[in-house]
């Protein structure tokens, strides 16, 4: 056995697409440096040499790898002393791509229902409620709404890939949606869209008919229209 090695942190790990994630190289036995880390993604058919960054006041060194899409094999080197080889696996992470919603606005308004494909931003009278389908890149376990105040709303599972929730438009705010893997892991899975809350307007009266001054006699009838 060698009485000189380095001893290497996390090792195997499985991180979620498109995540960082630190390496830390220990000396055994010695503490000279530099060190280098090798590392090669899946698809690549050559290894990359980086240096190792010392930590200050011991015999540790760090390197972090950034937005990891692929699996990575790496391993340490200082001088002739080497690592053991490891991998860092990846899980695709679902995603929201799509936002579909639609506006229930208060009955006083005698509004009809509006429909908005591909949106996210919601701006609606006050009491409006919203209905929000998500669509994911991926099969999730659960989703729910978490608004700029930190509540959340449950969202409905309605197929494999969409989940749909309801929200009501009474202030200012925001929405972003979370989604929960099999694995029970949970993580924003969209961006965070403003909610804009609108007040009613009075109504306008306008007089269509005769539209325009008439003289007329004390017998005289006037038709009028009012819009």
């Amino acid at each position: 056995m060698s009485l000189y090695s380095i001893e290497i942190e996390p090792g195997n790990v499985q991180v979620r697409k498109g995540s960082d994630q630190l390496v830390i190289a220990r000396l055994i036995g010695f503490d000279s440096g530099p060190v280098q880390l090798y590392s090669r993604r899946e698809n690549s058919p050559s290894w990359d040499k980086n240096p190792m960054d010392p930590q200050k006041g011991s015999n540790q060194f760090g390197f972090l790898f950034l937005d990891i899409n692929e699996k990575v094999r790496y391993y340490a080197q200082s001088g002739n002393v080497r690592s053991g080889e490891f991998s860092i696996a990846v899980s695709d992470t679902a995603r929201v791509e799509k936002i579909d919603l639609t506006y229930n606005f208060p009955g006083y308004t005698g509004l009809p229902v509006r429909k908005e494909e591909d949106g996210g931003e919601i701006a609606a009278l006050k009491d409006t409620r919203g209905d929000v389908q998500a669509q994911t890149t991926i099969g999730a376990a659960s989703a729910r709404i978490v608004l700029k105040d930190g509540s959340a709303i449950p969202m409905r599972k309605i197929a494999e890939k969409q989940f749909a929730g309801r929200l009501e438009v009474k202030k200012d705010s925001s929405y972003k949606i979370e989604l929960t893997d099999f694995a029970k892991n949970a993580a924003v899975g969209s961006h965070e869209y403003p909610i804009t809350a609108l007040d009613d307007q009075p109504p306008l009266i306008s007089f269509s008919k005769p539209g325009r001054d008439k003289k007329v006699t004390q017998l005289e009838e006037v038709l009028t229209e009012v819009k």
